[in-house]
């Protein structure tokens, strides 16, 4: 079947418009979106993957209402079309298949769409929540979870509402997510979902400083004895074109010296210049570990910290998460209050 829309491509031919809505299945590699809106003449859709599985924000187009999206993949996969109020809906596809999505635009909550399993199971759950507030959403998605083991609509239900819910809980994501792998042993992405959830969880409060050996730039040994020793232990990431992160870097080293060894800082460079990094370091007597990995955020233990930016942090008091992702400047204002005390 031709269908107006293909993967990488935006035009759109309104001659197939009456076709559009004559089947849901693809086939081969192809997963296809149909749909018919009321109350929705022309516009278009963002269409994005929560893996690389799409490369690019897509788009799609809507001419009286209908439109049509092919996606080409060999694998399973998480689409999310953006409607124009920014309001986001997931999309999960199956090499082969297809879905239909039909309901009215001023009410894009209650969009039905069907065709496949696990996408009418992530429509019944959307359907179930409304009308909860969203500090009661977390409870309802993990019961939902574990009555879904098997369904794909679950791994997105943890990601969604209660790794990046109202208030979010990586711990309680980190159990769910490792049920689910249990129970999807094939399912590649919930692994990996799982153990980034269970990165992101040594970032709440009272979590212990995970365990870690490394060498640093002046290829001395660092572990994490000395942060769960200390009375406060500072990690966090820096980058040499990142004024932020080399301020802190400067202001740490001083007060990591004058704290008489109640102070142990861990720094992590995030950029591949680890030859002007160790300049900056011998020009400015910067005593403290700098770490290296040329995975950067992929490293093992930038990942074990859960830090995802340049100049993300956590600080530790006796060998406890005190607080984390502060700002350069408030970061060391933090540490200095600690000390004081």
């Amino acid at each position: 079947m031709l269908l107006p829309f293909r993967r990488g491509g935006w035009g759109f031919l309104c001659l197939f418009l009456s076709l559009v809505l004559s089947s849901c299945g693809g086939s081969g590699s192809s997963f296809s979106i149909e749909g018919k809106l009321k109350n929705f003449n022309q516009g278009e859709f963002y269409v994005y993957s929560l893996d690389d599985a799409l490369t690019y924000i897509d788009t799609i187009k809507v001419d009286r209402g209908q439109f049509a999206y092919e996606f080409f993949g060999n694998e399973p996969t998480t689409l999310v079309i953006v409607f124009p109020n920014f309001s986001e809906y997931p999309i999960l596809t199956t090499p082969g298949e297809g879905v239909e999505i039909t309901g009215d635009a001023t009410n894009l909550s209650e969009l039905d769409v069907s065709g496949t399993d696990d996408n009418e199971l992530m429509t019944l759950f959307r359907k179930k929540i409304l009308g909860i507030s969203p500090p009661d959403i977390p409870k309802v998605a993990e019961e939902f979870v574990m009555e879904h083991l098997q369904s794909r609509a679950s791994e997105y239900i943890v990601l969604r509402y209660i790794m990046q819910g109202f208030s979010p809980d990586y711990a309680k994501a980190e159990k769910l997510l490792e049920t689910l792998a249990e129970n999807q042993p094939e399912n590649v992405s919930v692994k990996r979902l799982f153990f980034k959830a269970r990165s992101m969880a040594n970032t709440m409060k009272e979590r212990a400083v995970p365990t870690f050996s490394a060498t640093d730039l002046k290829q001395r040994q660092v572990s994490s004895n000395k942060l769960k020793e200390a009375e406060v232990g500072v990690v966090f990431t820096c980058a040499t074109w990142n004024y932020e992160s080399m301020d802190a870097l400067r202001r740490l080293n001083r007060l990591q010296r004058t704290s008489r060894g109640r102070l142990s800082v861990v720094s992590m460079l995030v950029d591949g210049n680890s030859g002007e990094m160790k300049r900056i370091m011998e020009g400015d007597s910067i005593s403290l570990p700098v770490l290296f990995d040329p995975s950067f955020f992929d490293g093992k233990i930038v990942r074990q910290f859960g830090l995802s930016s340049v100049s993300d942090n956590i600080v530790y008091h006796n060998g406890r998460v005190h607080g984390s992702h502060f700002s350069g400047n408030d970061l060391v204002k933090e540490v200095e209050q600690l000390l004081k005390k």
